[in-house]
């Protein structure tokens, strides 16, 4: 050939390739449809490093030409240790991105992304077709039944880099094989054990598998002459640490044998190279397949490229430190870092690769630009997705995801403090399976209308089970989803534990419940105060006449007795309704614990062994020492009553400390800080849940006819209350109920009641009684009538204050009711103050509210005296006023 043939040749390839590098960098043509351009979006596997570059680079190699591509680029980063879940947040992410794109083709690099492109090839990138690259554990039965997929397969050549190892080092004794523990090196170290056989090679295998990184330099940079090294993979070390390729190529560069290898990305890193799979030429092959089914042929017509498009590189710098001859290396091998002689290059054709050059910086500055625009769009999806789930993990409510079957797609991890399980667990499950047999059964009926008309719904409240067995009420809100062809999807929502909110709901019901019932109670008791009045009254005046008649006499006595037992229900009434004074005095729970059990022992079922224990200290509060004791009474009784065949009474006196967290089912302005308790215990039937619900409220019993009036509890709710104490339930039917009463501890001796002035002798006076009920001031004219005294009645509180107006230098005392028609007692009372005068007024009432108390003091009362009371009460009152 003449030299100018030759110059002809050079100058003309020089101009063809300018010329191709400009068409590639010149538009497309366009499109038939320029207003939409073609969607595809690239998965891969794995992070943003060399390989995933290399990849990236063979694509844009053939797709980078086309003008009238829309990209979307996803790192599924798989490389790291992740949460069991990670795919499926991956899968919420990518269909909220994705939910409004139709991707002409999906992209898959690594098998990971391959088989999840697969899985979801159907809902989240709605039916595109996928090309494959990178994927080196492929079957044929991975896409049986699928006609839309397609791709290049990546083999590792073991038997070819093995043949030119060897052919480097002849004299070869050892080979180092560089191996880590993962299923897949495991594999490929099995492949290249099957390719070293076939070479009948007598070598000596150095598995550098189960070692630190550290071992691994020490082994390579001590290892003999007569060796070299072979590299599979070493992403992890022996204790699971994380290998980067800069801090593997340290230990390459630092061996003393070369190392051979398969890996592209390592050849900058110490590897003197071999037959690599090329992430390159994966993306280039991918590219082509994926050109063509963007011009309109169908995936199933092009064929899986089954021979890895794998190539011989060797990095010069490492070829030269091992003193291995290129002589040795294949025709077609690449040889990277070798330095360029310039002087051998014609000068024309220097020129025109100049051009070209400049050409390609300004596309690497267009690249650039995109990539810098890339990586911005992928650092704002990065925050998006991370605020995402940062309001889903802070939240304390948990989040949840069902679909068009009603079973859980996702579920957020706060699920694991509401109802104590894992989202693993829940993951599968509908949320039928986890409410109580009969909630599932109507929360079911209720959702199917929901999904029919596929509506938003909110406050659904329901009843799960926790792990641990508890129920837990929850409030669940949801809204519907659709696929992007506008079919239902199923539901996302949320749901809110309001379990503690419904049992205050419930307290504060109760609460307002025996509140009303008090209030009724209160009146009834003061109704019937009045009539026990007359009966008391009419029974005692009766008795003066007939002391000595031996058979009116006895009569009159069974009426006092039954009147006054009567009496005594109506006081334990008005303590439950709050309308009864408490006398306060120092009360020690160890004294009525004795005083209780002493009662007892003389009464109960001789079966019953009663125990009790008192605390070594005195347990001191300050309160009405009589109503504690038949509160404390009238639970053992009831115990008692609980253990039909004997059993065991348990009484206890004890201090405690009470804090925010100590159980109640009632508070009544306990504070924290010490307390006393007396707990009634017993091994009887127990309080079934219907029962617990209204066994304070008045004359509700469970027992039969004549064994009960159901005030006993009634008593106990009202005198745990009057005192500012708490109630405490422990019961289960068959296994005994225990009774925890809590009670403030005295801090200080309280100031007892004022001694009255020693009576004098017997003093009458006039005396004003006002009072609206005829019988009972008719009975009190005729008792002070009879003890010695001059009377007035009034009919109310209007005719008392005229009474009194026309007879106020006369009239001694006042005798007031306090609940009249026309002109109360406290409004009477206050009239009369007003005129200046300090006549001893008192209240005879039965029902005086504790607010009224201060409000008659101030207005000057001298005494309170309640209803119903006897001749001796009223007139030891009496007497005692008018002596001073």
């Amino acid at each position: 050939m003449t030299l100018r043939t030759r110059k002809t040749l050079v100058y003309g390839s020089a101009w063809w390739m300018l010329t191709c590098t400009l068409l590639h960098l010149s538009p497309l043509p366009a499109q038939a449809d320029i207003n939409k351009p073609d969607q595809i979006l690239v998965l891969h596997s794995y992070h943003k490093a060399d390989w995933t570059d290399a990849i990236l680079s063979g694509i844009n190699s053939i797709l980078g030409q086309h003008d009238n591509i829309e990209w979307a680029i996803e790192y599924m980063d798989t490389k790291r240790s992740l949460p069991d879940n990670y795919l499926d947040l991956l899968t919420t992410v990518y269909e909220e991105k994705y939910k409004a794109s139709h991707f002409d083709v999906v992209i898959t690099s690594d098998d990971t992304a391959f088989h999840y492109a697969l899985n979801h090839q159907h809902d989240v990138f709605h039916g595109a077709p996928i090309v494959f690259c990178g994927v080196n554990r492929f079957q044929n039965a991975m896409i049986a039944g699928r006609t839309n997929v397609t791709g290049v397969l990546e083999i590792g050549d073991f038997q070819e880099t093995l043949n030119l190892a060897i052919q480097a080092r002849p004299d070869a004794k050892t080979a180092y094989v560089i191996c880590d523990s993962t299923p897949t090196a495991q594999i490929n170290l099995n492949n290249f054990k099957t390719a070293l056989s076939q070479l009948n090679q007598d070598l000596n295998l150095q598995i550098l598998a189960k070692v630190e990184i550290d071992d691994l330099s020490a082994s390579l940079a001590s290892a003999p002459s007569d060796a070299f090294a072979f590299f599979i993979s070493f992403w992890r070390d022996a204790n699971g640490v994380q290998i980067t390729p800069k801090r593997l190529g340290q230990a390459f560069k630092q061996s003393t044998i070369p190392v051979f290898g398969r890996s592209e990305w390592m050849l900058d890193h110490g590897l003197v190279g071999g037959k690599c799979v090329s992430g390159f030429n994966q993306g280039k092959a991918a590219a082509l397949m994926a050109e063509k089914i963007l011009s309109r042929i169908p995936a199933n017509k092009i064929a899986i490229m089954r021979h890895s498009p794998n190539v011989f590189l060797f990095d010069h710098e490492m070829l030269k430190k091992y003193a291995i001859s290129e002589s040795i290396l294949p025709e077609d091998a690449h040889i990277l870092r070798k330095p360029e002689r310039f002087y051998s290059v014609p000068k024309p054709l220097l020129i025109v690769l100049l051009a070209i050059t400049a050409c390609l910086s300004l596309l690497a500055g267009v690249l650039v630009t995109w990539r810098h625009r890339r990586i911005r769009m992928e650092n704002a999806l990065r925050h998006s997705e991370q605020r995402f789930r940062d309001l889903v993990e802070s939240t304390s409510d948990f989040i949840w995801e069902i679909n068009a079957k009603g079973k859980y797609t996702y579920v957020s991890p706060r699920i694991t403090d509401i109802l104590g399980y894992t989202p693993a667990e829940v993951l599968g499950l509908t949320p039928f399976e986890l409410m109580p047999e009969e909630e599932a059964r109507r929360v079911h009926a209720e959702f199917d209308h929901i999904i029919r008309t596929e509506r938003p719904f909110q406050h659904l409240v329901n009843v799960n089970v926790h792990k641990d067995g508890r129920h837990v009420i929850m409030d669940t809100h949801g809204v519907p989803f659709h696929d992007h062809h506008g079919h239902f999807s199923g539901y996302r929502g949320i749901d809110r534990d309001i379990t503690e909110n419904r049992q205050l709901q419930e307290r504060t019901q109760q609460s307002q419940k025996m509140e009303a019932l008090g209030q009724l109670s209160g009146g009834i008791a003061h109704d019937f105060n009045n009539l026990l009045g007359g009966i008391i009254g009419s029974a005692e005046l009766l008795k003066l006449d007939y002391a000595n008649n031996a058979t009116i006499a006895p009569h009159l006595d069974v009426i006092l007795q039954s009147s006054t037992s009567a009496a005594d229900l109506t006081r334990q009434l008005l303590s439950f309704s709050r309308q009864r004074r408490v006398t306060t005095t120092m009360v020690d729970l160890n004294d009525t614990v004795t005083d209780v059990r002493n009662l007892l022992e003389r009464s109960i079922d001789k079966r019953i062994e009663i125990i009790t224990e008192i605390d070594s200290k005195p347990c001191q509060f300050s309160g009405d020492g009589s109503l504690l004791q038949s509160a404390v009474l009238n639970l053992c009784i009831n115990a008692c009553d609980a253990m039909t065949e004997g059993g065991v009474l348990t009484l206890l006196a004890r201090h405690a400390e009470w804090t925010s967290d100590t159980p109640a089912n009632f508070t009544f302005g306990i504070q924290p800080g010490p307390c006393v308790q007396v707990i009634v215990r017993d091994t009887g039937t127990g309080i079934d849940e219907n029962t617990q619900k209204r066994m304070f409220e008045p004359f509700y019993t469970t027992k039969t006819s004549g064994r009960g009036t159901g005030l006993g509890l009634t008593g106990v709710y009202g005198t745990t209350r009057e005192h500012g104490g708490a109630i405490f339930i422990n019961t289960e039917p068959g296994s005994g109920t225990e009774f925890t009463l809590s009670f403030p501890e005295a801090t200080q001796q309280p100031q007892g009641p004022t001694a009255d002035a020693p009576r004098s002798n017997h003093k009458s006076g006039h005396i004003l009684v006002v009072d609206d009920d005829p019988n009972i001031r008719n009975l009190l004219c005729e008792m002070l009538k009879r003890i010695g005294h001059t009377v007035t009645t009034a009919l109310d509180g209007h005719d008392g204050l005229q009474r009194f107006m026309a007879n106020r230098e006369h009239i001694d005392l006042i005798i007031l009711d306090l609940r009249m028609p026309r002109m109360d007692g406290r409004e009477c009372l206050q009239k009369i103050r007003e005129t200046g005068a300090t006549v001893p007024v008192i209240i005879a009432s039965g029902l005086i509210q504790p607010e009224d108390i201060p409000i008659l003091k101030k207005a000057g009362i001298t005494a309170i005296i309640h209803k119903p009371y006897r001749i001796k009460e009223i007139s030891e009152v009496v007497d005692s006023i008018l002596a001073k």
